[in-house]
């Protein structure tokens, strides 16, 4: 092939084979490569503008079982630090996210294996019920088959029930390397290619907003990065001509190494991470073959502020977000360790000082604000709204802020339940008079009959003040009774010293000299329970989560 033959091709439009692309992007000059890319980009879009979008990234989990060698964000189920968002901060999220004029807000955590499809729905009723405003881009592929393995249900109809619920969108996060010869090296346990673009085809055809997005640097071929744009090409060809909604934009980033992640601590850290060179150049590629994208996204977060200037002259026609929050590449030592979040003011300095016109988008790349003129750090300044928090006090079941239950499955919810009702007697001789209290209905059958014994009626057994004394003690019996259980659990080994050997809180409770037939019977003993189980005696030590209601694969 003749390099600047295909130069020419590329600079007039042209689709390029992948064997066309793999050569261009080896053999020709990055710079040649990221002129051709900023005038496709002035042809294809609005040349003197720059785009960007005010939003919040908001991780309602950090609970996984997916152990990601990338990842410096998650916890183990069981962790001492795992979360679930509340209502309550997240509402006081979104909430200073209005102030500043924002209009979305991009949802995603980890693959909790407590949080069931319920949980995702009710999350979304209620968001699009207080800030209908807000447009919900939440969770990823990922996130979609984690939910489908736990219910049992395709993905399919995961989205279909999510979108009801009032899902807007779905973001483009986990797609690393589409090649599954890479994914079985860093993720061994995350979504595979296929179903990574299955589900953003379901979320396409729904009607749905989506991303495509691209990490480089996890010792990855140029071979396997144009394999991974090409199903992405095939695949917007596919939707846009089936129903006229196909990828929004195209984001790229490179792999965030440090010591909070394995893959950052490994030997092998070498072979890892790519440059802000070969994020310019990889970029400006990616607008030359990604022939049917419009719009290209720079990376701040993760390159910092001078490389996404750079990356507007190479290809890229928008800047990104505000991202007034980032949890997840900031603790892998990104850019946003150093500068978390970025006003409106300080986003529109840095696309003039590039030399363009700053523009307000939102998720589907509508304008929402031209700036003309240079605006003032007041123009631009946050304005306070009224807070919608007080909605959670008028709840019709119990108030979100006391409603413990919520992604407590099994066992948990076992003990809460049972500890609600016990203390509804308890504390029953104690409580005021406040009409027209309502609860959870599946447990007023409890509090009914507990008012009875009572001579007391159901309205004037439960007042506010009640109500969240018995949550308050509810909540305390959950923390209690579920930390002696999860230690009775949760300390299951098996040791190999010339047969395998499991063990349970220290002692022997079964063996084997076949791993595998061992560790079925395990399976079928601690299956049912919140449990973790390590091999060790062997190289490297290997630790397997449950996710639902099974274990991953038998050891190897």
């Amino acid at each position: 092939m003749n390099t600047s033959d295909l130069l020419e091709q590329a600079a007039g439009g042209e689709r390029l084979t992948p064997e066309q692309g793999l050569h261009l992007y080896n053999e020709a000059d990055p710079s040649a490569l990221m002129e051709i890319a900023h005038e496709l980009r002035l042809r294809r879009t609005e040349p003197g503008r720059v785009t960007y979008l005010v939003d919040r990234n908001i991780n309602y989990t950090n609970a996984c079982t997916t152990d990601c060698q990338f990842c410096s964000f998650y916890r183990v189920p069981g962790h001492p630090e795992v979360y679930v968002i509340s209502r309550r901060e997240l509402g006081e999220k979104i909430e200073e996210l209005l102030a500043w004029g924002g209009t979305r807000i991009l949802m995603q955590g980890g693959h909790n294996p407590d949080l069931r499809i319920e949980w995702y729905e009710d999350i979304l009723r209620w968001l699009k019920t207080t800030y209908p405003e807000i447009e919900l881009d939440c969770f990823s592929p990922s996130e979609m088959e984690n939910i489908a393995l736990l219910e049992g249900m395709s993905m399919e109809a995961v989205l279909e029930r999510l979108n009801q619920a009032g899902l807007d969108g779905l973001p483009g996060g986990g797609a690393e390397i589409l090649d599954d010869a890479v994914r079985a090296r860093i993720s061994p346990k995350k979504t595979k290619t296929a179903e990574w673009l299955h589900a953003m085809r379901i979320a396409q055809r729904l009607g749905m907003v989506t991303s495509a997005t691209m990490v480089i640097g996890f010792d990855e071929t140029l071979e396997q990065r144009v394999a991974s744009l090409t199903r992405l090409r095939e695949l917007q060809d596919e939707s846009l001509a089936a129903h006229g909604n196909g990828f929004t934009a195209f984001i790229m980033w490179t792999a965030q190494l440090s010591e909070t992640n394995s893959m950052g601590r490994s030997r092998h850290r070498a072979k890892y991470g790519a440059d802000y060179d070969e994020y310019l150049h990889t970029n400006a590629f990616a607008r030359i073959y990604l022939d049917n994208f419009t719009n290209f996204q720079a990376s701040w977060p993760t390159q910092g502020l001078e490389t996404a200037q750079k990356a507007l002259h190479a290809g890229a026609n928008d800047f990104g977000s505000t991202m007034l929050e980032e949890n997840v590449v900031s603790q892998a030592a990104a850019f946003t360790e150093r500068e978390p979040a970025m006003t409106v003011y300080r986003l529109h300095e840095q696309i003039r000082q590039a030399g363009f016109k700053p523009a307000q988008r939102d998720s589907r790349y509508n304008i929402v604000r031209d700036f003309d003129r240079v605006m003032s750090k007041e123009e631009l300044a946050p304005v306070p709204i009224p807070t919608r928090l007080n909605r959670l006090n008028d709840d019709p079941h119990m108030s979100p802020e006391y409603d413990f239950s919520d992604g407590l499955r099994g066992k948990d919810a076992s003990i809460f339940r049972e500890g609600y009702a016990a203390n509804v007697y308890q504390a029953g001789e104690t409580l005021e008079s406040v009409p027209n209290i309502a609860i959870k209905p599946e447990l007023y059958k409890q509090v009914e009959e507990a008012a009875l014994e009572l001579d007391s009626s159901v309205d004037e057994f439960l007042t506010e003040a009640a109500r969240r004394f018995l949550w308050e003690i509810a909540r305390k019996k959950i923390a209690e009774e579920s930390k002696i259980y999860r230690q009775q659990h949760a300390d299951l080994k098996i040791r190999y010293a010339g047969e395998y050997i499991a063990m349970h809180k220290g002692k022997v409770v079964d063996h084997d000299v076949d791993k595998d037939a061992l560790w079925q019977r395990i399976r079928q003993r601690f299956g049912q329970t919140p449990v973790m189980i390590t091999l060790v005696g062997e190289e490297p030590e290997r630790t397997f989560v449950r996710r639902g209601f099974r274990f991953e694969e038998p050891l190897q």
